[in-house]
């Protein structure tokens, strides 16, 4: 069925080239080259494989066992209950591929989902810790908390993945940036990619409220994102003179904002990221760094400017305790924009009563090259245990895992779910191809727990400092010794 819907899909977008061409005046003749340009649309883009051939580690009637220690993370990477494939079909998508792996490998998987959220990093990790220690080899892989996965790598605890056989990491369906940003000295020791839906399900995004902005005669956001034209600048003049206090008794859940942040504070890093600042970078000698962007002139004000908005305006709420009442503000027609992620989509338009649109996070200024969407930090970064009992089976696994899901699992989430199904129309559809396509990590989501830094513009924004103040105070002392600290073991110049 999802092939179905890409192949329309591409059909529907040759159709409306074809017809811009006749109304360009042309005659709509067809010749070599427009044969071979139709071909080209037909092809499924999806369409990728590996080049494992018939790689076997045992068989039907003994499988090897392959053990995934998991987190609980809020959008599962895995069906783990087969029970619940029946009402969901992502989760029926990730029971297929479990099927289609153990068919194929001769193994069958082994899941021990575990509380791996922040506060339950250092529990997960001591998992891990336990078995290097007890030689037990109890896991095959890991699935980490975003964060949390870097604090393994100074204690050794990890394999370096480039030195696993099977890893085929100039395939496509390998997402290069990513591999970039976690790639330091000739080691990486996570990674990600398709073969997490928590990953491309968590692309910051903006939502927005069209009952609201119709009312309030609003520019259309949509219209100034192709206009070049959506800007920090205008999301602040839509935003500031939208709070009401609808009880008289100060800020709380029940009144109205123009932006409300969901899952506390985190989306604020996303708001920083999309105005061209980023916490750690990459240098021309491969070390990791402390990103010149969040230090220049133009960075400190940047930040300065987000912290008048966030902390200083009542327009904007962070909605720490929301409960079982994810999203309510927004959904409930409280706020004029949310800033979350594309799996929100999913919760809106179950609870919204009003139209939604979409839109990326707004450029700084009009002169940014382009829009760039962060990734939240609520998605899965796999390793390779120390101590696991086959490495070079659990890269084959890994590898194979990727290239199924970006042709199976991938198009169900972002072309049947988040541009069709949960889409309101062809313009919310369309950028939620551009949000997906602007997406950019800053490698603080993946280095950053190791160094204690990925949370920095967020803590100075939510309270409300000088950015400039805290860089005087923490820029040459506490942040650089933590990058230094990584480095150093990176190139082993311990």
């Amino acid at each position: 069925m999802k092939r179905i819907l890409c192949f329309l899909l591409a059909l529907l977008m040759l159709s409306a080239l074809l017809v811009g061409c006749k109304k360009n005046g042309e005659e709509g003749n067809t010749d070599a080259s427009d044969t071979v340009s139709t071909n080209a649309e037909s092809v499924d883009p999806y369409d990728v494989h590996d080049d494992l051939g018939n790689l076997k580690f045992g068989t039907k009637d003994k499988p090897v066992e392959f053990t995934v220690l998991q987190w609980d993370s809020y959008d599962p990477d895995w069906c783990i209950d087969p029970s619940d494939r029946e009402t969901n079909i992502v989760l029926n998508e990730l029971y297929n591929r479990q099927l289609y792996m153990e068919d194929r490998f001769g193994i069958v998987f082994s899941f021990v989902e575990v509380g791996g959220k922040y506060n339950g990093i250092e529990d997960f990790n001591k998992r891990i810790e336990a078995s290097i220690m007890g030689g037990t080899h109890s896991y095959d892989l890991a699935g980490h908390y975003s964060v949390g996965a870097s604090l393994l790598i100074t204690n050794g605890y990890a394999h370096n993945l480039l030195d696993v056989d099977h890893l085929d990491l100039e395939k496509s369906y390998w997402p290069s940036d990513l591999l970039e940003a976690n790639t330091v000295n000739n080691q990486m020791y996570f990674l990600t990619g398709y073969l997490a839906p928590s990953y491309f399900g968590n692309i910051a995004s903006v939502f927005y409220n069209k009952s609201i902005i119709e009312s309030m005669s609003f520019e259309d956001p949509v219209a100034l994102v192709d206009n070049n034209q959506w800007t920090f600048e205008k999301l602040q003049q839509m935003s500031v003179g939208m709070y009401e206090d609808t009880k008289n008794n100060g800020v709380d859940r029940e009144d109205e904002f123009g932006i409300v942040f969901n899952q506390g504070a985190a989306p604020i890093d996303a708001l920083s990221v999309a105005c061209g600042v980023r916490i750690i970078d990459i240098n021309s000698e491969g070390r990791l760094q402390l990103s010149p962007s969040c230090y220049s002139t133009k960075g400190v004000g940047i930040i300065d400017e987000l912290t008048k908005l966030v902390s200083q305006n009542n327009a904007v709420f962070i909605d720490k305790d929301s409960g079982d009442d994810f999203g309510g503000v927004f959904s409930s027609g409280r706020s004029l924009f949310t800033i979350g992620q594309l799996n929100d989509m999913t919760t809106f338009s179950t609870k919204a009563s009003f139209e939604i649109g979409a839109v990326p996070l707004p450029k700084y200024d009009t002169d940014q090259e382009a829009f760039y969407s962060s990734i939240g930090p609520q998605f899965t970064l796999f390793t390779i245990p120390a101590d696991a009992k086959d490495p070079d089976m659990t890269g084959a696994i890994l590898e194979a895992l990727e290239a199924y899901s970006y042709r199976e699992v991938f198009p169900v989430v972002y072309e049947q779910n988040f541009k069709l199904k949960y889409s309101s129309d062809s313009d919310m559809s369309r950028m939620v191809t551009l949000i997906y396509e602007s997406t950019r990590l800053d490698p603080a989501k993946t280095w950053g727990n190791a160094a204690n830094l990925y949370w920095i513009t967020r803590a100075s924004i939510t309270g409300g400092d000088s950015w400039a103040t805290r860089l005087g105070k923490y820029r040459n002392t506490t942040w650089q010794s933590s990058i230094d600290a990584l480095n150093k073991y990176l190139f082993h110049e311990n």
